[in-house]
């Protein structure tokens, strides 16, 4: 065996995991987190606290077996010229068997020794508008639930 995996009828194709609230379907949808948190860690932990992981891209390729051990890798593939901008990585996880599981990019912004920390861009008016909805929802719920439970 080479150590490629023969996806069958899946190779090349986008998958939708349904059912991930238990079963087999849950298995494969906690996996899938699992190593997207795992290529963030590693992401995150470079670029620092002052840094921003602005987007990821992450395509799970192949298995990963209870048990397995992932060794997770980034390589800078393109930098721009300023500290303002974009910070290209390739990343990818690899089994101990040399398999390639999860391959993908990630654009960051890393903090600059002239300037500090990394400005976030402001949201646009809709975008603010929504979340504020969202906490609003969220916070009216979370308040009534504690009024019920405390009597309050």
């Amino acid at each position: 065996m080479d150590g490629t995996l023969d996806m069958g009828r899946l190779q090349n194709k986008v998958v939708l995991v349904t059912g991930g609230a238990r079963g087999q379907g849950r298995s494969h949808a906690v996996k899938l987190a699992e190593e997207a948190a795992w290529v963030s860690q590693l992401l995150t932990n470079w670029i620092g606290d002052d840094g921003w992981l602005a987007e990821m891209d992450l395509q799970m390729r192949g298995f990963n077996y209870h048990g397995d051990v992932h060794r997770c890798t980034g390589k800078v593939t393109a930098k721009g010229d300023t500290a303002d901008d974009v910070v290209s990585i390739d990343v990818s996880a690899i089994s101990q068997r040399d398999e390639t599981t999860t391959r993908g990019t990630a654009q960051v912004l890393l903090p600059s020794k002239t300037t500090g920390a990394v400005v976030l861009p402001m949201p646009d008016a809709e975008l603010r508008r929504r979340g504020a909805q969202v906490v609003s929802r969220a916070s009216s719920k979370v308040g009534a639930e504690l009024r019920r439970l405390y009597g309050e």
